[in-house]
């Protein structure tokens, strides 16, 4: 207790002559400057790309042409806040590929500003007829399809068009125009421009449709969305339906060939199980939908179905047996394809699924994936052999009622139909997980992807006979 005492008394002694020794300081000799604002006004390079100024973000942004060399602009003007300094001058030189951090100071006070440039851009950001019905925007391909019903005029219709701010685009946008054949569309902003071929489709009897629970293909996860893109641009006479627009009749059966599930779940959990697919599958689940599509099947109708959708053929009438190997993750969570991803078609070569593909110098494997291609290996396959559900592939043929397309290493199969049996249709299913349509970034060459919408065309002629 005495020695702490001690102590303390000493730092007290210790801590008085400090305090004086502040004391003896006047109040301004140590009192900062905070007067004054420290703002970029204005600032121009290269004397006509004046700066856009955001004070709230502290952003400088120079617009320039789309077609623009930026790695020796010149700084021609810059104003500041009266008394501020900035470490950007006039005459200063900068390369503009990456942007710049310009410091602004006034006495003791200073702000930080972001300085870059933004090239000239005209985008078509919405598409739609008469305000009410959607257009399918394909970006790498320049096309938007849209697809009407059966008994409106298109020899006149309004195009609803949503770009750039400032942009304009030739045909004129709200005004009435013939679509009979494609129209090609002209937007421009500034000294960018971009060309859309746009394709108007009036559907009241589709030979292919593309099905999914939501009442338009935009509501769709992308996954599903790009996929029923690509059919309706490149398929002739197809159309997307939701089941309820089925049931309802609002889209007829009468002349289908081939429906289309490609049914994709963003969850972490795979669907494993039909009562996991029962409940991801709602709209599907109501009477009327299941009575109109069974319908369609018993009458002669076919389907393709791929992903999650390959559970299915077990409420058409086949044996009720599920794929016994399910697993996939979110778009969130996809997995970077180092190279090409294949899947072994050793023996089924002859396969009409697998004609005209391209092939990665072995002719038993189908690459379907190129390098830097992100994807979520969603897969819905039997598991064939020894302590597995089907010890031989015999014994998995008598318990589907199905046919493989392919068994891989003799242990997996991943491609199945159901031959049509008249009057019944047939069945194709593609459970891969190398079957994948949506990348969620672009950093790849697309080689071997095209790998998969050859597939499905492949597949969907083959129902259609």
């Amino acid at each position: 207790m005495k020695a702490t005492y001690i102590i303390k008394t000493c730092l007290s002694l210790l801590f008085v002559p400090c305090l004086l020794c502040l004391g003896s300081c006047s109040k301004k000799d140590n009192q900062m400057n905070l007067d004054g604002d420290c703002r970029i006004e204005t600032l121009t390079l290269n004397d006509s790309c004046t700066a856009v100024i955001n004070h709230t973000l502290r952003t400088a942004v120079v617009r320039i042409p789309k077609i623009y060399d930026e790695t020796a602009m010149t700084v021609t003007a810059i104003t500041l806040s009266p008394g501020a300094k900035a470490t950007l001058r006039v005459g200063d030189q900068l390369n503009m590929l990456t942007a710049h951090s310009v410091r602004v100071t006034n006495n003791d006070v200073f702000l930080d500003y972001t300085l870059s440039v933004k090239h000239d851009e005209v985008k078509i950001l919405g598409f739609s007829i008469n305000g009410q019905y959607e257009g399918i925007i394909n970006e790498k391909l320049n096309t938007i399809f849209v697809q009407v019903p059966g008994d409106l005029d298109v020899t006149s219709l309004i195009p609803n068009v949503t770009m750039t701010e400032g942009g304009v685009c030739t045909p004129a946008n709200a005004v009435a125009c013939d679509f009979t054949n494609p129209v090609l569309f002209t937007a421009i902003y500034k000294t960018d421009t971009v060309q859309f071929t746009v394709t108007v489709r009036a559907m009241t009897h589709p030979k292919y449709i593309f099905v999914g629970q939501a009442d338009r293909l935009q509501r769709l996860t992308m996954e599903e969305q790009v996929a029923g893109s690509w059919m309706l641009s490149n398929v002739d006479s197809s159309a997307y339906a939701s089941f309820a627009d089925l049931a309802a009749g609002k889209i007829s059966l009468a002349k289908c060939k081939v429906i289309w599930w490609h049914f994709n779940v963003e969850k972490t959990n795979p669907v494993q199980s039909f009562e996991q697919f029962e409940y991801e599958a709602e709209e599907l689940m109501k009477a009327p939908v299941l009575d109109t599509l069974k319908a369609y099947y018993q009458r002669g109708g076919s389907f393709l179905l791929s992903r999650y959708a390959t559970f299915l053929p077990a409420y058409m009438g086949q044996n009720k047996v599920a794929p016994d190997n399910c697993w996939g993750n979110p778009e969130t969570n996809a997995e970077v394809c180092g190279g090409p991803w294949d899947f072994n078609i050793a023996g089924y070569t002859a396969c009409p699924l697998y004609q005209g593909v391209k092939f990665n110098g072995d002719p038993n494997k189908v690459p379907t994936t190129d390098q830097g291609y992100k994807i979520t290996n969603t897969t819905t396959q039997f598991l064939v052999g020894e302590h597995r559900n089907y010890a031989t592939i015999d014994e998995w043929r008598t318990a589907t009622g199905a046919k493989e397309l392919n068994f891989s290493g003799g242990t997996e199969v991943a491609f199945w139909e159901f031959p049509a049996a008249a009057p019944r249709g047939g069945i194709v299913c593609i459970g891969s997980g190398t079957f994948d349509w949506y990348s969620p970034s672009d950093d790849y060459l697309e080689n071997f992807h095209t790998n998969v919408p050859k597939i499905t065309e492949n597949a969907i002629n083959y129902l259609s006979k």
